[in-house]
């Protein structure tokens, strides 16, 4: 078959590829907060690359009445192809979801395809498609990073079925009985501070990915691998990183760093659900000294937050508003700007949480 044209026989290859025997084949289970993923998969490498990102949410098989995404992953050995399939109890439109979640990623639909299948590529003047997407599958290149997209859009999907739950892009840690939601762009300290906070003993539910449930105001742990960069770190990291020969990667900006299980490197900091309590807003930049101060959340200061894309989908604006404010009415809302050494800047976020927790 000519490689360029894979797409143009997108049925019969996916027909092939589900009567075929799998050659080796594991299943296994991560836990999002009220959601499970579980994953099959023929593909050895891959279930490699998610224990190694989500190790820490494995779980056994969900009960019943749980909420599960399944994804199947499926190889063809006759093309350099992955099959993959998602069934869950939502119907989706599996190429908006993925244009309007991930604009990062320069997707977009080309023209092309054999229907009902749709193509999705690389933005950029790309010819050839990634994938091909119809009903609940999508067939994949094998040469263009196919790990990453499905990875992301299965955490992405399953996130998306959680309606008791508000995603964000944030850290987030426990001291004490007191859940502490950190915001703040790219590159500004989150997994810095959530990781020295963890150091000191106090609760890591996440560096990354925060959960808040609407109807409790409760903080849920969704503990990834930490992905730690180069420059200030909590006390002892380093050494720990050495000690514990973890894997750099070089990501996608140029940056090296490196991944590692929060767990592994700090036992003590535990993960349980815990009441929110307060959420510090990290601003751009490092002073001499850590600065915190207090003010009463607005409308403007919502899109703060960082929501995910997966929290947005298909709920009206206005709803989400409401939900974003009823959250920052729980919570004391403070301004964090870091500075000195990571350690200086945990001890105020202590000070500052135990002296509205505690009087």
């Amino acid at each position: 078959m000519n490689s360029e044209a894979w797409w143009l026989r997108a049925d019969p290859i996916c027909e092939e590829i589900e009567a075929a025997t799998p050659k080796s084949w594991s299943v296994l289970w991560y836990a999002f907060a009220d959601g499970t993923l579980e994953v099959a998969s023929e593909d050895s490498a891959f279930q490699r690359r998610l224990g190694e990102i989500y190790g820490e949410c494995s779980c056994g098989p969900p009960s019943e009445n749980r909420i599960t995404l399944r994804c199947t992953i499926r190889v063809c050995h006759s093309h350099p192809l992955i099959l993959a399939t998602f069934e869950d109890s939502q119907p989706l439109d599996q190429v908006a979801f993925n244009l309007s979640l991930f604009p990062d990623q320069r997707y977009e639909e080309i023209p092309g395809g054999s229907a009902p299948w749709r193509l999705l590529a690389h933005a950029g003047g790309a010819s050839m498609p990634f994938a091909a997407a119809a009903d609940n599958k999508v067939l994949l290149d094998r040469g263009q990073a196919w790990e990453a997209f499905v990875g992301h859009y299965a955490l992405h999907r399953l996130l998306r079925m959680q309606s008791d739950m508000l995603f964000f892009h944030a850290a987030s840690a426990g001291i004490g009985a007191a859940g502490v939601l950190i915001a703040g762009p790219e590159k500004s300290g989150k997994t810095t501070l959530s990781t020295t906070l963890a150091s000191r003993g106090h609760a890591f539910l996440g560096d990354d990915l925060a959960g808040v449930r609407r109807s409790s105001g409760e903080l849920v742990p969704l503990r990834r691998s930490a992905s730690i960069r180069p420059g200030p770190r909590a006390p002892g990291m380093t050494e720990l990183l050495e000690r514990g020969q973890y894997r750099e990667e070089v990501y996608a900006d140029g940056e090296t760093r490196v991944r590692a299980r929060i767990g592994d490197l700090f036992p003590s900091a535990g993960a349980a659900p815990i009441p929110l309590h307060s959420v510090f807003f990290l601003r751009g930049g490092f002073g001499d000294r850590p600065s915190v101060k207090a003010f009463v959340a607005g409308p403007q200061h919502a899109r703060w937050l960082t929501p995910l894309g997966s929290t947005l989908w298909g709920v009206p604006a206005g709803v989400r508003m409401m939900d974003f404010m009823r959250l920052l009415s729980r919570a004391h809302c403070y301004f964090l700007e870091p500075g000195g050494a990571p350690e200086e800047t945990a001890q105020l976020v202590e000070s500052t949480v135990k002296e509205k927790a505690w009087g």
